[in-house]
């Protein structure tokens, strides 16, 4: 579609996509420190207008003024500020290193151009900042819902991850998308990178002026990687005693499932707060459920020996015996 025919679509009397951000925004970027953020299609400000209440400074770009008029109202309606850019993203080039999150949502385009954007999304990144792309998959042909009919305008993992030169890649996978009164689930593309930090460690946002909020953040990292030395030494060799570690594949699979767990409740509050269907609060509820069983504290808690609480250290046995419990 191009920008007269979007320009039309938002012209209606009702939200296209409507105000809550999408659920696989929340369920990734939850959990982030805020800082500098770009949101590449922003079509209705959905996202970015709940990026901006998450407490990020927030640019979101399109080329559909109608669209745009639309997120301005929305963002005075919530009270939050965002900075919106009508501007064509075939042609649109963000300001090299100066953004801590680059979000893509649904911005379904033909290869040439989007591997473009894709581009210019991860040169935009600062040190140690964060690109999450989400789209409609090809599979939604064959056993998903709703999106594009045209294979060319549709996403696949290693299509996006292909464009994502100079990266890490965290996540790339399909993932169902309930859709309320459809037979089946939609089926969309996510897809996770980060720049690595040129200082070796987690850098400062790159919106941030207060060097109390810097100290601040450095002080969290670092209690995040004593946390992380407690659940496994590097490379997941031996633990303290001889008893092996947990390795650092299976410790990063952990973390991102509780990570996704957060973002997701973090959905559910929104979903309560927009007075949405109670099937699909309870839908997101199960999806909570099902990442905090697959984040394996058991089987985290059964190989270390130590576990950070506070200043007082516990034994894997004492915490195994105290997730049971609560469990």
């Amino acid at each position: 579609m191009e920008r007269h025919e979007w320009d039309e679509r938002y012209s209606g009397p009702d939200l296209v996509w409507g105000p809550v951000p999408n659920r696989f925004v929340v369920e990734e970027l939850a959990g982030l420190r805020p800082g500098r953020a770009l949101d590449l299609g922003t079509g209705e400000g959905r996202n970015a207008i709940w990026l901006a209440a998450q407490g990020w400074q927030v640019t979101g770009v399109d080329f559909s003024a109608a669209g745009l008029a639309r997120a301005a109202a929305l963002a005075a309606e919530r009270g939050v500020t965002v900075d919106w850019v009508n501007a064509d993203l075939r042609a649109y080039r963000p300001e090299p290193g100066a953004y801590d999150l680059v979000l893509i949502a649904y911005l379904q385009m033909r290869a040439d151009p989007l591997a473009g954007v894709l581009a210019g999304a991860a040169a935009a990144l600062a040190p140690g900042g964060t690109l999450l792309v989400v789209g409609h998959d090809r599979e939604n042909l064959s056993r998903g819902v709703g999106g594009p009919q045209d294979p060319e305008l549709l996403y696949t993992p290693d299509q996006i991850v292909a464009g994502l030169s100079g990266l890490t890649v965290t996540a790339a996978e399909r993932r169902e998308r309930p859709v309320e009164g459809a037979g089946r689930p939609a089926i969309d593309t996510v897809v996770r990178a980060v720049r690595g930090s040129a200082r070796g460690g987690q850098a400062p946002a790159a919106g941030e002026a207060a060097a109390g909020e810097a100290a601040a953040g450095e002080a969290a990292a670092a209690k995040a990687a004593a946390a992380r030395r407690a659940l496994a030494p590097a490379g997941g060799g031996p633990g303290p005693g001889g008893e092996p570690g947990v390795g650092a594949d299976a410790r990063t699979a952990v973390l991102n499932r509780l990570r996704r767990a957060h973002g997701q409740l973090a959905g559910v509050i929104s979903m309560v707060e927009e007075g949405r269907d109670c099937r699909e609060i309870v839908t997101q509820l199960a999806a909570v459920s099902r990442a905090l069983d697959r984040a394996g504290f058991k089987i985290v808690a059964s190989n270390m020996r130590q576990c950070l609480v506070g200043d007082s250290p516990m034994t894997a046995d004492e915490l195994e015996s105290l997730f049971l419990t609560l469990a």
